[in-house]
């Protein structure tokens, strides 16, 4: 696919995109810059093959397509895996934008200053059991956190750490 063809997955078949059951490309393409401008997505041209994307740009066409209609929960899994620090930078300012909005985010991780940075409360899961909830994720340390990972449930480590 190409870029203006990914941008409107979620929306070629609603108006102003389409009409009629005929989609306006002219349309598709405004809408392309306009993500490409708003997500800072490098891209020659609009008609440019996703799959020559690097990880980064297309990491934030796919953010700008699944945000652009406000959703009221997000489901963000190893939303910054791969990404150089400024694209890591960007994503996760984009996720906290979102639930300032009020969108709920659900986010799935193993990167420990990503779970601590972005997480309201925080719940770890090992081997299917939640080893723990941390209500405040930026007063814990990611010792705590990589032993919960490691299936070490919380109230066992307090006991040690008392």
């Amino acid at each position: 696919m190409m870029v203006d063809e990914n941008a409107i997955l979620k929306k070629y078949w609603k108006n102003p995109i389409a009409k009629r059951s005929l989609i306006n490309w002219r349309e598709v393409a405004r809408y392309a810059h306009h993500l490409i401008r708003k997500y800072y997505i490098a891209v020659p041209h609009v008609r440019y093959p996703v799959k020559n994307l690097s990880g980064g740009n297309l990491q934030k066409l796919m953010l700008g397509r699944e945000l652009s209609d406000s959703p009221q929960v997000i489901i963000a899994m190893h939303p910054t895996w791969g990404l150089d620090v400024a694209a890591t930078k960007f994503v996760r300012e984009q996720i906290l934008k979102e639930r300032d909005r009020g969108a709920s985010v659900l986010l799935i991780s193993e990167d420990i200053e990503e779970l601590i940075a972005l997480s309201d409360r925080l719940a770890v899961i090992c081997k299917g059991e939640i080893m723990g909830v941390i209500d405040k994720p930026q007063e814990v340390t990611p010792e705590v956190l990589g032993l919960m990972m490691a299936g070490t449930p919380l109230k066992n480590i307090q006991k040690v750490s008392a």
